[in-house]
């Protein structure tokens, strides 16, 4: 009998992962961009120029926030672990 739980038990384990790793996504990615916003406008003018590195910065934090998927897309995956489907 235990065998045929087994799956379920699998797949409420898939669920969890997927739900901390949405979590962690949109906290993560959000700070991160934020942080090298700000940096940014600290920088002027010079923060949209290449030679100084928190352009860089900047774009890096921008991409990361749509790599693994929007943050939409992560709070879709959030809240139907939530409501439980």
């Amino acid at each position: 009998m235990r065998g045929y739980r087994l799956p379920a038990v699998i797949a409420a384990i898939i669920t969890l992962l997927l739900f901390r790793r949405g979590v962690k996504e949109i906290i993560v990615d959000e700070r991160v961009y934020s942080v090298a916003y700000k940096a940014l406008q600290i920088h002027g003018g010079y923060g949209y120029i290449r030679e100084f590195p928190v352009e860089r910065h900047y774009r890096d934090a921008r991409v990361l926030t749509l790599y693994e998927g929007t943050s939409e897309i992560q709070r879709k995956v959030i809240a139907n672990y939530v409501i439980g489907r």
